[in-house]
């Protein structure tokens, strides 16, 4: 989380690009403009007053994370890209 927040305060584009690729808006996590305060609020209300909500995100979440960043998958793309 410190790294993410980091990342967001000194660069909002890659933080985007970081999003992007791990967070699929409504499916495993909420997509928000980083300096949208009101939009930030929204949506950590939003999943306080949702069990339902943040459960399932949470398991989707982890869901994407085991089959689509495994360090098996994510090893062979770095042996790829350096044969290439």
């Amino acid at each position: 989380p410190g790294y993410v927040l980091a990342e967001m305060v000194m660069n909002q584009e890659a933080l985007h690009v970081i999003a992007a690729e791990l967070v699929e808006d409504g499916c495993n996590g909420l997509l928000v403009d980083p300096i949208n305060i009101q939009e930030i609020k929204n949506a950590i209300l939003k999943l306080v007053n949702d069990d339902q909500l943040r459960e399932q995100l949470g398991q989707q979440g982890r869901e994407r994370a085991v089959t689509k960043f495994d360090w098996e998958k994510q090893a062979a793309k770095i042996v790829d890209l350096i044969k290439q």
